[in-house]
């Protein structure tokens, strides 16, 4: 679903695929066709997060922010494994988790 926070909606391009059980929540802006599959949760609440065209959010996979921080920033063609994460991160284009339990605070 896709859920506003503190008045702010999630920026979605119409070609972006979302899995009915994934959650956007938020200061988000999603890319052209990227997907969130199931369970995927992006959510913005403290912080922005934005995501580039093409890149897959695989199951499970959390991406979010913290407060006073970095915001989290995927780029294009990126993939996140199953399961995932991304805290206050920046990636790359063609960057992959390669299915890591975290990305951490990568850059």
């Amino acid at each position: 679903m896709i859920h506003a926070h503190r008045g702010v909606m999630p920026k979605v391009d119409l070609s972006t695929g979302i899995a009915a059980s994934a959650d956007v929540i938020g200061d988000i802006e999603l890319g052209e066709e990227s997907s969130l599959w199931f369970t995927a949760v992006v959510r913005g609440d403290v912080n922005d997060v934005r995501v580039g065209p093409g890149t897959n959010l695989q199951d499970g996979t959390v991406v979010h922010v913290i407060r006073n921080g970095t915001p989290t920033m995927l780029g294009d063609y990126v993939r996140s494994g199953t399961p995932s994460g991304a805290t206050a991160a920046t990636s790359s284009r063609t960057a992959s988790s390669a299915s890591a339990p975290s990305c951490g605070t990568a850059r």
